[in-house]
């Protein structure tokens, strides 16, 4: 939440500045006749130190003479100093009232702001249709800021729609305006076909360049990535390094794969565990399926089966196949604990249905040796879990760890 709140103070700084109207003196003198307008300009100046010291309270006094004279400008204004605690006492509660007022009288930053407290919940109850509405009426005026959340929304399908054309839409206006998340997201819309058309010969590769030498994690991370499809691991690993300063638990997780193997980087698998143990720390299943393959192999470490069918279970529980078919192996084998076919059978199913197909033979066989009630009933329980854990994919990975 500290970062989306920091996104949003700098979309409020690069958004919402007025230019000057005059100079100092004439600035103050009609100001201080009650000239809204230069009173918000006055606002601006102190806020940002321009020809004079800088002075958050001063600044926030004459934002709040100009907003409640009705100027939109200042009213969106004074929303972001109590969203902040610019100057004022923060209060979301105040900040939403003062975007609202700005809002309705169509100030697209306002619009924007207001969107996003609803998004988050801040100063009123978590709404994401009424956060699309808003979103989108910032959007259509051209504020950058608002197109990239609103086509997150309709991606996601948080505000009720999945619409896939109006997602790659709003996340190309803002790509076209060097948004960097935004040329991500577009670059996966296009990677997974979700985009009408496929985009110029070449534009993913682009986008995610563009992206990431812009600093955004997730691009680099997939930028990375590509590189390592296309043979060229030396520089995959540069990515992934890149990404892995920023924790990001993808690059942090492939990058430990390349010490584990050797691949662009000397063999260590001491540090390869320790880059797997920082992406399992921010909840990334495949890292806690590799440290379970770790202690299962003896990598690095003394073979502990208690330690591997431990972290084997972690990334089943979040949903990752792999994991899934590795923890039914160990409890059909008895290894780290005590041989059950009909949780490994439980297991097996789970991984079957979330496409693993290397043990096909292995659930058919175990399938048979069972009572057919018994496997009617692990595939009903099967049902029941897959209702309440969403299968992790390169797809999920791609979302869960590209927007924020």
């Amino acid at each position: 939440m500290r970062k989306v709140i920091g996104l949003l103070l700098i979309a409020f700084i690069m958004i919402a500045a007025p230019a000057a109207a005059g100079t100092l003196d004439e600035d103050r003198r009609a100001a201080e006749a009650g000239d809204a307008s230069a009173q918000n300009v006055m606002g601006n100046r102190y806020m940002s130190g321009r020809e004079v010291p800088k002075d958050l309270s001063e600044s926030a006094r004459w934002f709040r003479l100009a907003a409640e004279q009705g100027h939109a400008g200042a009213q969106n204004n004074l929303g972001a100093a109590y969203f902040g605690g610019l100057g004022v006492k923060q209060d979301y509660n105040q900040a939403a009232v003062w975007f609202r007022k700005a809002a309705e009288q169509g100030d697209g930053a306002a619009q924007y702001q207001l969107g996003s407290m609803y998004q988050y919940g801040l100063g009123q109850p978590r709404d994401i249709a009424k956060a699309a509405h808003w979103y989108r009426l910032a959007a259509d005026q051209g504020v950058s800021f608002a197109q990239g959340p609103l086509g997150w929304i309709y991606l996601s399908g948080a505000g009720g729609e999945i619409n896939y054309p109006e997602a790659a839409r709003w996340f190309r206006k803002a790509a076209e305006r060097g948004e960097a998340r935004c040329q991500y997201m577009l670059a996966v819309m296009l990677m997974s076909g979700m985009s009408e058309g496929a985009g110029r010969p070449g534009e993913t590769f682009e986008l995610m360049m563009q992206s990431a030498t812009k600093g955004y994690a997730p691009a680099q991370y997939i930028l990375g990535s590509m590189l390592d499809r296309g043979g060229r691991g030396n520089e995959a690993v540069k990515w992934y390094e890149v990404a892995a300063r920023q924790n990001h638990p993808p690059a942090l997780n492939n990058l430990a794969v390349h010490y584990a193997l050797g691949l662009g980087v000397a063999k260590n698998y001491a540090t390869a565990m320790q880059l797997y143990q920082k992406a399992a720390a921010h909840g990334h299943p495949r890292a806690m399926n590799s440290i379970g393959f770790m202690y299962y192999k003896g990598q690095g470490v003394e073979v502990n089966y208690s330690e591997a069918i431990k972290w084997y279970a972690r990334g089943a529980a979040a949903g990752f196949p792999e994991a899934c078919k590795n923890l039914a192996g160990m409890i059909l084998e008895g290894k780290g604990a005590a041989k059950d076919a009909t949780k490994a059978l439980y297991w097996l199913q789970i991984a079957a249905e979330g496409g693993h197909k290397d043990d096909h033979a292995t659930l058919a066989a175990l399938e048979s040796s069972l009572p057919p009630d018994f496997v009617d009933n692990t595939k009903k329980r099967v049902r029941e879990w897959q209702a309440k854990t969403p299968y992790w994919s390169d797809f999920t990975e791609m979302l869960v760890y590209g927007w924020y």
